[in-house]
């Protein structure tokens, strides 16, 4: 996935959710989504799934865009389970590493974490 915003300017962000984890937050119960962006910069990440989000993440999915792309290409999933111990974490635990960097950040900054 490319990932571009008005701040990076002209510079897309290369996401690859097959090296991401996903798991719950045991305190609020949201889901997270951890993982380290690698091109063209290295960004530590944790993307926040509340209740709330639902709505939108269906709204998204089902689509005739996003339905039609997933029948064409939905082999890669395939792929992907053939492969998947290429894309297991190579730093050990990153996720709490991630997680703590998160949590401390929020904290500096006075943001409630959730």
């Amino acid at each position: 996935m490319l990932l571009w915003s008005k701040g990076l300017g002209q510079t897309e962000v290369y996401m690859d959710f097959r090296h991401y984890r996903t798991i719950q937050d045991p305190d609020s119960g949201n889901v997270l989504i951890v993982g380290k962006m690698q091109n063209p910069v290295t960004w530590e990440f944790v993307i926040t799934l509340q209740p709330e989000d639902i709505a939108g993440i269906i709204k998204s999915l089902f689509t005739f865009p996003m339905i039609r792309f997933v029948i064409r290409n939905f082999y890669q999933y395939f792929v992907f389970l053939f492969n998947r111990k290429k894309f297991a974490p190579k730093d050990g635990d990153f996720v709490s590493k991630i997680r703590k960097s998160h949590l401390h950040m929020v904290k500096k900054q006075g943001v409630k974490a959730v």
